[in-house]
């Protein structure tokens, strides 16, 4: 690469570069002027042997081992004669050192070839130095620095003597003796003297061709010279000459006859001679001695070959001075009037004449013409224009000096300047714009058209060869237009003679028919024309003067060619004449028309005005040519160039008549036509008899030739065809257009089969040929790939692109037999013939050429530059940066459809070996990297590797290892260039982007390239070992593993970081690549650990800090479009809008750094250190406590959004389009992938075209002009802005889309910095927790609250602006936020500090952004654009209110009545969505998330408790509007159905909302009404329930989990009981539970069952305490309330509940037994089982510890399912219970207490003990007795389960009364629980044991025991707080009377 080190750089090396155009004038001028010195010698700079050179080399070599190595050196200096160290600096440039085993031959040969092509390169440089002042092109960018070089130069003389002396010494030395003797070496010598001599003769050309005027002493020394030399003749060593020594001879003697007439300097008499003022000897003509001096020299020049020249110069310019002299006769004196005699003496000829008859006789015009057809001139030369201009200025001087028509070898001379012109675009120019308005300059034209169309070719091939460019080819046109004279010969035939002057004219009276000689044309002459007889003896030749037009003549020969009969005879001299003849005519018209573009219409408009004759249709004259083609076709030797012409003709029609040209197409059988199911190009159904014209001429004809000119041709034309489809905007269904695509579609497929697969095999006369096929036909694939735009209409074809199994898919038709379908030919077919052919069903066949070119590698491009064909390695250039782009389009086609197939392609690409170069075509591919001469190669290679990269990273386990494919030469090279400065932008860019990819997918080569370690690049080694001995090393060194290695990314990207401010103003697309480097390697720290902790140590974070935020330019300029140089679309403000968005790109890459380092360094650190920042290094811990402090997080969201963008904007622009192109979509034009399109395997099955975006485009984002659509693609259709236009009126719609472009770019890059910004706030907050939040004395809750306000007011700004995505961001930060400062808030014990006001216009800002843009009441739910945005704002608003209830409670306020009406507004907005979300869950066809719904839900269910001033008669109405009750149960229906072998989230959901209505009267009666009840006995869950298989567990895998069903059971009981509470009065609701209980009367008989020795479960006691409650609820409605008798179904729930009631008191005094029965099932059970009850630490470990109580939600007392499983638990110092030991049977104990409560009701209500105690015993019913009559608790329930239970009350009570931890509200609810049990114990007791008493039926001895018991249980003394005492004296006193019945 470009290194300022000149020592180390040969010659050569530094030509190379200054010719590879690839370096800036910064790198290269410091190695140019470095070697200045030695440009100024030129070739001495080669100093001789010494002797002090010699000894220095003896003492250098003395420690060689190898002895040999002088030997050679020293030889290698005799033979060249050459300085003995400068021999040893070639021997070590050449690769081999002092210890190298050599043979000195082979070393001796190599200094030689190495010596030579030094002095070559030396004279190339200078050359290449000289024409670089010439070239004015863009592109040459050494202009400056050699403009500077050359005025070093020729400050004196001394560069010019030092060229005119070596020329000479060089062109007559003869061969050393040292090369003499071997005659390899002498050959090589000889040729080695050429060349020299030819470029120092071209220096000397390039001198005095623009830089020096000849002075004429000098001119007088340089004639000496070459006359010595005799003109580049006298060659000394002919004898040696071979083949290219011959030729190389020709050139040196030509260009010394150049250099002669070029210094003569003929222009200046070309035109008025200005004398100079003496003595001013600037030219020849100033210094008339001289004159004659150089005369008689030239006198004195012996006839030879080459010397015709410079007579008739030196004849013509003598000429034009005795001109002069004559006409200043009278004014002449002293040296001018000597010159005058001596040019025209008295009594001799005028020497001028003289010397043109010398001239004459040397056969002039024959060597200018084999000359001008010689390698001087060939197209490779780069000289050859500056060449031909001074010939031109030599043939003009002739034409000016003598009368040109009248020399014999005239035509020779057409001829000559035929071949002058030929293709030179400034030459021609000059003609028709300067000389064509002198008569003498243009005579040699004017003579030739006199002599037209007699002499027909001549003329024709003349106007050809001056028609190049434009201006030139306009000008031949408008010269045919009008021709004066018509000349033609004709036989004897009689003539109406009459002389006048003495000239013969000559009329004939009636019409005249003129045929031609060669029957080639029948022209008609009108009677009465004159004409002169040119010839008056046989044949007689006229001269018509007749004006008519040469155009119309020429399609009269064409015509006669179409009607002759065609002769199969190619002898037959006629015809091959004809052939000529109308070849030249459609050349002729091909160069116009190609040239020009508005030749074409002008020679259509020429015609239709030509009203002397019949006027020609503009069609007819396109249907000739397709006439003229079809014919030239078919013939046995087609005629090449008149079918190439014919073909170039068409396609500069093709645009403005297209329609005659592709309706020929079509029919015509020159295509090969396929079948048009053949997409397949190895399975192709080929019709053989027509396999089309072109494929015919080139197997037989261009094959065979070599030569490609008709192919060439044809695939221009496809080109021109491609982009003139691709303009066209209307008519996208018409007839043409299909016809269009068809043929397209044929010729594709003839390319992709029989040319390309094949193309590189054929036989080439000329390399260039080869590379132009190539890169035609890859142009037209990529053309078709990638600039494309197609949306076509959707056609209803049977065309189906479904993908197979396999995603290999053919494109085929289902109906074989319809040919109708080819109708349907899409755009998009054409695309999948390609993709197919090589991406999907391709084989190497076709792949072949493509590696092929890929694989030529560096060398074959540098050796075409080495043997000076600069155009043909240019060429191949191209070529492989096209296929380079096809194989990057087809990779990310791939990756982008066929996310999941290894293709074809790529697995080629990874295993092919190039076997010339012995390396992988990956590494080939690789090594481009560092190509010198293109750096559009280089990039291309290195983005095509980073496709390949990213590819591959799809392949799952067989991604390939890239360590393999680079070498260490390759990561070095690599390494060098990221770290080289000088290396231009895009190569940088590209290789950074590559560096991306590698971190992403390989990280062994990563690693490598990272930290420089290539020495242990071991290929074959696992480099994914590499972390273990990263480890072993750190023990070792650490601290040398520390420093990052110089040369390695790691230190560009250091040195990239240090250089920020610069970066950022000149490389700001590097600097942006890095960032996004180090944002991946911090993002993938698993893998780079090591290299983190080196860039660590680096102290990157002060560099970050330094570019946080800071500020940017604005857009300031005026906003308009126009094209630039290079033909692309540009806006003013391009450029700002880039740098601004890639500011917040960076920006937001820091921010996420920072996030997560902080979650590395942090993530498993306790949460209660003190300093949490301590862990993490002080530069970062710095930065961190600065942005703490001064909250910069807010100034950041400040900045961060400037722009307000209206998505109106948007839909705006679509209309306009819409309007202006109806027939393209405007979002086939959009740059980014559609987001609805993405192509999984199953998505392809749709027909239509458009399954993927028709552009096909896979480009990364681009900010600015084409972020959003291509506006140059969408210009390069339909043309809004031309070339040197400027557009800025807002009328035009390019001009809003481009603005919308900018606005796009600006929103995008805020949008991903708002997404780094939240995650670097969630992150920050999460792990530095309340000192992310603690801002001086503030506490952390206050401040994040001010920072909530912010955000929420910032997101409903985004509202207003329609800004959906970043409102969306910002409320998921806040919904964040407020989690965590609903957890600070709890933690705190007071809250006055926040404003209670504050909080509520928080809710109020929050409801206003929900307002904002309330679409989802227009939508069905299923297409909300919005979703997740507005479920956020439901969780935010749910945790609002929530902490707004907290800081209530706390500060024990009440709820403000603001805020109730707050909550009103929000009621119904919820409920709109609420609605639709349910309907598409009813209908089973909701899209989204099942936790969206539960959000809904719970912030349904959070507004109608009354808290919030909603009652019932409010939220009621606004429920029923939306249906939301009847929603609730058909969805209940429907995902209970889904939901019996999935989780049923919603299911549990949704009764939860219906358990929060039935807490209502009103939401009661509306779910009876609704028929809740009869849904829960009627669904998919019934039948289960029904056979009681309802288990509270269900086995999953190998542990148990709660069953789902089962806990939506406890739901329906929990829900029916509310209902049966609310509605008790209601009978028929009543007998609707009776009947529910009844069909579920297997399970709940089941779900009492619990026997001695069964485990217990904390599920089966949830379902007792649902089960045994609504039996209360049930038994108290028929009992109490409504006058029903108790249903069958309670007299059997009672007798079961007795039992269960018995056993359940048997645990509860067997703490010990409780604990091994209760067995946890779920592992949530199992958790909670395992840690200890806190009562039972404090007990055992006797330690006062204080510990955080463990909160629940507070089970409603309606028993809603919300159970928590995690326990209150309290201190006791009560020994009388053994301590429960865990949480999990604290909780069980809970559930029994609460059965038992509610079984002891179910007792009350069934054993009427209320009636009992009001009526009088003789209405008693024996049938009251529920407890059998006896002490004995091992029975049935007797009245001693009854006394357990009493005792068991006090001890519990005194157990949990002791609660002194801060949140009792559990205890509390036990202990009350205890009271119910005791009251109810004790009523039940009593009243039963009064039944007893005055039973009939039971014995004495019975009521005796039964009273003693009696009187027990009224002694006891209840030390139960809160038990009603006056009920108990009420029991007491009842008991009393009762007893007295017993005696």
């Amino acid at each position: 690469m470009v290194n300022s080190d000149t020592k180390k750089r040969t010659i050569q090396s530094i030509f190379e570069l200054f010719e590879s155009l690839n370096h800036t004038q910064k790198q290269i001028e410091p190695i140019i002027l470095g070697i200045l010195d030695d440009l100024k010698i030129v070739l001495d700079s080669f100093k001789g042997k010494s002797k002090e050179s010699k000894t220095k080399l003896e003492t250098t070599l003395k420690s060689a081992k190898n002895k040999n190595v002088q030997t050679a050196i020293l030889k290698a200096s005799d033979i060249l004669k050459l300085d003995e160290l400068k021999c040893y600096e070639y021997y070590q440039e050449l690769g081999y050192n002092t210890n190298s085993e050599i043979s000195i031959e082979i070393v001796i040969d190599d200094i030689i070839n190495h010596y030579f092509q030094e002095r070559t390169s030396l004279l190339n440089l200078i050359i290449a130095i000289f024409q670089s002042i010439e070239d004015e092109s863009e592109s040459n960018i050494h202009q400056e620095l050699a403009k500077k070089v050359v005025d070093q130069l020729l400050k004196d003389d001394k560069f010019i003597n030092n060229i005119l002396s070596q020329y000479q010494k060089t062109a007559l030395s003869s061969i050393p003796e040292s090369f003499a003797s071997n005659w390899n070496k002498s050959t090589t010598w000889v040729k080695q003297n050429l060349v020299e001599q030819k470029c120092l003769l071209k220096i000397l050309f390039l001198i005095y061709y623009s830089r020096v005027m000849c002075n004429p002493k000098q001119v007088i020394k340089i004639i000496n010279i070459l006359i010595e030399t005799k003109f580049g003749l006298k060659q000394n060593n002919q004898a040696k000459f071979d083949k290219e020594s011959l030729e190389l001879s020709n050139y040196v003697s030509h260009l010394a006859i150049i250099v002669f007439i070029e210094i003569l300097h003929l222009e200046t008499v070309l035109d008025d001679i200005i004398l100079p003022s003496p003595p001013v000897e600037t030219h020849l003509f100033s210094s008339p001695k001289h004159i004659i001096e150089l005369h008689n020299i030239i006198q004195k020049i012996n006839y030879q070959e080459n010397v015709g020249p410079i007579f008739i110069a030196w004849a013509a310019f003598l000429s034009r001075i005795s001109q002069y002299l004559e006409e200043q006769q009278s004014s002449l004196e002293g040296e001018y009037e000597e010159l005058a005699n001596f040019l025209k003496p008295k009594d001799d000829s005028e020497v001028a004449i003289i010397q043109a008859i010398r001239a004459s006789q040397c056969n002039v015009f024959e060597y200018l013409l084999h000359a001008l057809k010689g390698p001087c001139y060939a197209e490779n030369e780069d000289i050859s224009i500056g060449y031909k201009s001074v010939l031109k200025g030599f043939f003009t001087i002739i034409m000016v000096g003598f009368e040109i028509q009248n020399i014999s070898d005239f035509d020779t001379f057409v001829e000559c300047t035929i071949e002058l012109y030929n293709k030179q675009v400034e030459l021609c120019n000059q003609f028709w714009t300067e000389d064509f308005f002198h008569e003498e300059r243009r005579s040699f034209l004017d003579i030739s058209r006199a002599r037209f169309p007699a002499q027909f070719n001549l003329f024709i091939r003349l106007l050809n060869s001056l028609a190049s460019g434009p201006k030139a080819a306009m000008a031949v046109f408008q010269y045919l237009c009008e021709v004066p004279t018509f000349t033609n010969i004709i036989d004897n035939t009689r003539l109406d003679n009459y002389v006048i002057n003495g000239q013969t004219y000559v009329t004939k009276r009636d019409q005249i028919v003129i045929p031609d000689i060669n029957d080639n044309w029948k022209f008609m002459i009108a009677g009465e024309t004159m004409g002169r007889l040119v010839s008056s003896s046989l044949p007689y030749i006229i001269q018509w003067q007749y004006n008519y037009s040469a155009w119309h003549f020429f399609f009269c020969i064409i015509e006669n060619f179409l009607q002759m009969p065609i002769v199969y005879d190619n002898e037959t001299n006629l015809e091959q004449s004809k052939i000529v003849t109308v070849t030249l005519i459609l050349q002729l018209l091909k160069t116009i028309l190609s040239e020009c573009k508005e030749a074409g219409s002008e020679l259509i408009y020429h015609f239709s005005e030509f009203t002397k004759t019949k006027s020609l249709l503009k069609t007819e004259m396109i249907g000739k040519i397709i006439r003229v083609l079809n014919r030239s076709v078919t013939l046995d030797n087609p005629p090449e160039n008149l079918i190439t012409s014919c073909i170039y003709c068409l396609k500069a029609f093709l645009p403005s008549h297209s329609h005659e040209i592709w309706t020929f197409l079509y029919q015509s059988t020159i295509i090969p036509r396929l079948s048009f199911y053949a997409l397949d190009g190895v399975k192709k159904i080929r019709n053989q008899s027509n396999n089309g014209g072109l494929q015919r001429l080139l197997q037989s004809k261009e094959m065979t030739d070599g030569k490609y000119p008709i192919t060439l041709a044809f695939l221009d034309l496809i080109n021109t065809a491609i982009s003139e489809i691709q303009q066209q905007t209307q008519d996208m269904d018409s007839e043409l257009y299909n016809m269009k695509l068809e043929v397209l579609y044929w010729s594709i497929s003839y390319l992709q089969s029989d040319v390309f697969p094949c193309y590189d095999t054929w036989r080439y006369v000329n390399n260039m040929e080869k590379f132009k096929i190539g890169l035609q036909i890859l142009h037209i694939f990529n053309t078709i790939l990638e600039k494309s735009p197609f949306y076509t209409k959707k056609t209803n074809t049977n065309i189906n692109e479904s993908i197979k199994q396999n995603s290999f898919s053919k494109i085929e038709n289902n109906n074989q037999g319809d040919m109708g379908i080819k109708k349907n030919i899409s755009f998009k077919m054409l695309q999948n013939s390609i993709i197919n052919t090589f991406l999907l069903n391709g084989t190497l066949y076709h792949l072949t050429p493509l590696l092929n070119v890929i694989g030529t590698g560096q060398e074959t491009i540098k050796s075409f530059y080495l043997k000076n064909q600069i155009k043909e390695a240019q060429e191949l250039e191209k070529l492989i940066i096209s296929s380079f782009k096809f194989v990057k389009y087809l990779i990310q086609y791939r990756r982008y459809c066929y996310p999941n197939v290894i293709s074809f392609l790529e697995q080629a690409l990874l295993d092919r070996i190039v076997y010339k170069n012995e390396a992988e075509l990956i590494t080939i591919i690789a090594s481009y990297a560092n190509y010198e001469y293109n750096v559009h190669l280089c990039t291309n290679a290195i983005e095509t590797l980073n496709e390949l990269c990213i590819a591959t990273a799809q392949w799952g386990k067989n991604r390939p290892s890239f360590v393999g494919y680079f070498t260490s030469t390759l990561c070095k090279q690599y390494i060098d260039i990221i770290l080289d400065d000088g290396q231009s932008d895009a190569l940088h860019t590209s290789l950074w982007t590559l560096m991306i990819s590698i971190i992403q997918v390989q990280h062994g080569l990563a690693k490598i390239l990272l930290t420089g370690n290539i020495d242990r690049f071991k290929i074959g080694s696992s480099t994914f070992k590499e972390k273990e001995d990263e480890k072993s090393k750190d023990k070792k060194s650490a601290t040398k593993n520390d420093e990052i290695n110089s040369k390695s990314i790691l230190s560009a990207i250091i040195k990239a970081l240090e250089k920020n401010e610069e970066f950022y103003k000149t490389k700001l697309d590097i600097i942006l690549l890095i960032y996004k480097l180090l944002d991946l390697l911090w993002q993938n720290a698993l893998n780079y650990y090591a290299i983190l902790e080196k860039l660590r140590k680096q102290d990157i974070w002060t560099k970050f800090s330094n570019l946080i935020f800071k500020s940017y330019k604005e857009n300031s300029d005026d906003f308009s479009l126009s094209i630039n140089q290079n033909g692309q679309l540009v806006s003013t403000w391009n450029e700002t809008t880039k740098s601004i968005s890639n500011h917040y790109i960076i920006n937001s890459y820091i921010l996420r750094i920072l996030a997560m380092e902080l979650h590395l360094c942090l993530n498993h650190q306790s949460k209660n250190e003190k300093d949490p920042l301590s862990k993490t290094s002080n530069n970062f811990k710095n930065l961190f406590n600065k942005i703490i402090k001064e909250q910069s997080y807010k100034t950041w969201l400040e900045s961060l959004f400037t722009l307000s963008f209206d998505k109106s904007q948007l839909l705006r622009v679509y209309d306009e389009w819409k309007l202006a192109c109806p027939s393209i979509e405007l979002n086939s034009f959009s740059n980014v992938e559609n987001s609805d399109k993405t192509v999984n395997d199953d998505a392809m099955e749709s027909n239509d075209d458009n399954a993927i975006s028709g552009s096909l485009k896979f480009n990364k984002r681009d900010y600015g002009d084409r972020f959003l659509f291509d506006i140059q693609l969408i210009n390069s259709k339909f043309c809004f802005v031309d070339v040197n236009e400027k557009i800025n009126e807002q009328s035009n719609l390019l001009l809003r889309i481009c603005l919308l472009n900018h606005k796009l770019s600006i929103l995008d890059a805020q949008y991903n910095l708002l997404k780094s910004w939240k995650c670097f706030i969630e992150l920050s907050s999460a792990h530095l927790g309340d000192s992310f939040w603690t801002v001086s004395t503030k506490k952390p809750f206050i401040t994040l609250f001010s920072f909530i306000q912010i955000i929420a007011e910032k997101m409903k700004s985004y509202g207003q602006d329609k800004d959906y995505s970043s409102r969306s961001e910002l409320c998921f930060l806040l919904l964040f936020l407020t989690n965590k400062w609903k957890s600070m808030l709890e933690k705190e014990t007071s809250l006055t500090e926040i404003k209670i006001e504050d909080v509520k216009s928080l809710l109020t800002l929050l409801i206003l952004s929900l307002q904002q843009s309330n679409t989802f009441t227009t939508y069905e739910f299923g297409q909300v654009t919005d979703r997740s945005y507005y479920i956020s704002l439901f969780s935010l608003i749910y945790f609002t209110l929530r902490s707004y209830k907290l800081i209530i409670n706390k500060n024990k306020l009440t709820i403000d009545c603001n805020l109730k009406s707050s909550c009103h507004t929000l009621f119904p907005i919820i409920c709109s969505f609420y609605g639709p979300m349910l309907r598409s869950l009813a209908e089973n066809n909701y899209q989204g998330d099942s936790n969206d719904i539960r959000i809904v839900s719970s912030l349904i269910t959070e507004l109608i408790h009354s808290d919030y001033g909603l009652n019932s008669s409010i939220w009621l109405p606004i429920v029923q509007r939306y249906n939301i009750i009847q929603l609730l149960l058909n969805v209940f229906c429907t995902s209970i159905s889904t939901s019996i072998n999935d989780d049923p989230v919603i299911t549990k959901t949704v009764l939860y909302v219906i358990q929060a209505f039935s807490n209502y009267a009103a939401g009661s009666e509306r779910l009876a009404l609704e028929g809740c009840i009869t849904i829960f006995t009627n669904n998919s869950l019934s039948p289960v329930i029904q056979k009681g298989n309802l288990e509270p567990y269900i086995i999953n895998g190998s542990e148990k989990k709660r069953n789902p069903l089962h806990q939506i059971w406890c739901l329906i009981n929990s829900i029916t009981i509310s209902m049966l509470n609310n509605l008790r009065y209601n009978q028929n609701f009543i007998r609707e539970v009776i009947g529910f209980m009844g069909i579920y009367e297997n399970q709940i008989i089941k779900s009492l069952e619990i026997t001695d020795n069964e485990s217990i479960t904390y599920g089966q006691l949830e379902e007792i305490v649902k089960i045994t409650e609504l039996g209360y609820q049930l038994g108290q409605c028929c009992n109490k309330y409504t006058n029903l008798n108790l249903p069958p179904i309670l007299y059997i729930f009672i007798s079961n509940s007795l039992n269960l009631f018995q056993n359940l008191i048997y645990l509860l005094q067997h703490t010990r037994i409780l604990s091994n029965r209760a067995v946890p099932c779920s592992n949530e059970e199992k958790e909670l089982n395992n840690t200890k009850s806190i009562k039972f630490v404090e007990e055992t470990e006797e330690k006062k510890t204080e510990t955080a109580s463990l909160t629940s939600k507070k089970n409603d007392n309606n028993g809603k399912d919300d159970v928590n499983l995690k326990s209150i638990l309290k201190k006791s110092k009560n020994n009388k219970r053994s301590t429960i030991s865990t949480p999990f049977i604290e909780n069980i104990e809970y559930l029994i207490i609460k059965s038992v409560r509610n079984l002891l009701a179910c007792f009350r209500v069934f054993s009427n003990a209320n009636f009992i105690l009001k009526e009088s015993y003789t209405q008693w019913d024996d049938n009251l007795t529920i407890l059998a009559p006896t002490m004995n608790t091992y029975g049935p329930c007797s009245f001693g389960t009854m006394l357990d239970c009493l005792s068991q009350c006090q001890i519990l009570y005194d157990y949990y009364s002791d609660h002194k931890n801060n949140s009792a509200e559990r205890n509390q609810e036990i202990i009350n629980d205890i009271i119910f049990i005791f009251e109810h114990t004790i009523l039940i007791l009593v009243t039963q044991i009064a039944l007893i008493l005055r039973s009939q039926n039971q014995s004495y001895q019975t009521k005796i025991e039964i009273k003693s018991e009696a009187n027990e249980l009224k002694n006891q003394k209840c030390k139960l707080k809160g038990v009603d005492q006056e009920f108990l004296k009420k029991l007491w006193e009842f008991l009393k009377v009762h007893e007295k019945s017993v005696n």
